[in-house]
């Protein structure tokens, strides 16, 4: 995902959000999500699958993003956590 809204995903610090494709494999992220998601780099996520990134963490998030893509249906109030371990892809970032 390029131009204007590139920029703006990576920028928003302010909000914590991802576009995943229909495989959930990231297309773009931004800074404050990589953080949550203890992967510095925001293009450490681009092109993998929520589950190489968050291991076994996907297995609470999947269902909710496949009932999403069935039903149309935003997942809303709900709140899922979870440690995840540190990641060796590059420096946290400033």
């Amino acid at each position: 995902m390029g131009g204007a809204v590139g920029r703006t995903v990576s920028s928003a610090s302010g909000w914590v959000f991802a576009f995943l494709d229909t495989g959930f494999r990231y297309i773009a992220i931004n800074n404050t999500m990589a953080r949550m998601n203890r992967v510095y780099q925001r293009q450490a996520h681009l092109g993998k699958n929520v589950r190489e990134i968050l291991g076994d963490f996907a297995e609470l998030v999947e269902p909710q993003f496949v009932s999403v893509i069935n039903t149309g249906q935003a997942v809303l109030n709900r709140e899922i956590s979870a440690v995840l371990r540190q990641q060796d892809r590059g420096r946290p970032l400033d």
